[in-house]
């Protein structure tokens, strides 16, 4: 995504997400078209006071921490991973707290294309989306990650979007909601949802430093065909393509938080060789160069 679009953006992110004392680092009008809306945020220590909101939100966690939660009447000290996923319904009352920056998705989901979705694939009774408190969804996680990285190309596909907003909303319908249990659905694989977040956060953890697929295959116990495999499915990316877009992640924010540091140190610090291959790298994934992107900033 480019910045232009970025900072256009956050005024009407502002609108969905009012209370967030901090603006998202990076957020999206491509998808409210489709009765969704997608922001990436860093945010710092903060009480969300109780509210309600009109739409459905999914809190997709990239990081480990700890959160004071409450959905409704019931309270929780949620631990929270790096895969995480707290499903906060519409007009339920929320408020939550943490003490540590916290990094995190916001996806938003209007109650009518849900509605309309339950409507295709059959379902007649009314459709209630239920509160969980932060829990691993491997799909989820992967799913919201797949929109991030496809909001931020410049020749995003709606199609592919739209199929994505979709197998979001029947996974919440079988998993998440009053009917789940008259829903067929196959079984999860506990141990390959453990598997695939072990490696989502050796990925995380070693981002500074070349880091070979067969190594992140071999730290979960699995083979690196098997695992590329299993990866794809259940993230939606490829591992490369994952570790390349969090590398660049990680680079944004390092150049929000250290405005002077040199972007050769950035692009050691962030796993690449050369500063020649971070700079294209990053045009890529944002459209804009490194020192774009930190212009744009001011």
């Amino acid at each position: 995504m480019s910045q232009s679009k970025s900072s256009s953006t956050n005024q009407n992110s502002e609108a969905v997400f009012p209370l967030l004392a901090s603006k998202p680092l990076l957020s999206t009008e491509k998808l409210s078209g489709q009765g969704a809306y997608l922001n990436y945020y860093c945010h710092p220590t903060y009480e969300l006071p109780f509210h309600c909101g009109e739409k459905l939100l999914l809190q997709i966690f990239l990081c480990d921490g700890e959160i004071e939660r409450s959905l409704g009447d019931n309270s929780q000290w949620e631990v929270i991973c790096n895969g995480d996923v707290a499903i906060i319904p519409p007009n339920v009352n929320h408020r939550a707290s943490w003490k540590q920056e916290i990094e995190f998705l916001l996806l938003a989901i209007e109650p009518k294309l849900i509605n309309e979705i339950a409507q295709k694939i059959g379902i007649v009774e009314p459709v209630t989306i239920l509160p969980h408190f932060a829990r691993t969804d491997v799909l989820l996680h992967g799913i919201g990650l797949s929109l991030f990285y496809e909001c931020q190309q410049l020749d995003t596909c709606l199609t592919y979007t739209n199929s994505i907003l979709q197998t979001t909303v029947i996974h919440l319908l079988r998993n998440y909601s009053n009917i789940r249990a008259n829903i067929d659905e196959e079984t999860v694989n506990k141990q390959t949802e453990y598997k695939l977040k072990q490696a989502l956060q050796y990925i995380d953890n070693n981002l500074n430093r070349h880091l070979p697929l067969e190594e992140v295959a071999n730290k979960v116990n699995i083979s690196k065909y098997y695992f590329c495999r299993l990866f794809s499915q259940y993230i939606g990316v490829s591992p490369y393509r994952y570790l390349l877009q969090r590398r660049i992640d990680r680079a944004k924010l390092l150049i929000q938080q250290n405005p002077d540091s040199k972007m050769a140190d950035i692009a050691l610090e962030c796993g690449f060789k050369t500063q020649s291959h971070f700079n294209r790298q990053f045009r890529n994934l944002t459209g804009t160069t490194p020192c774009g992107y930190r212009s744009n900033l001011n």
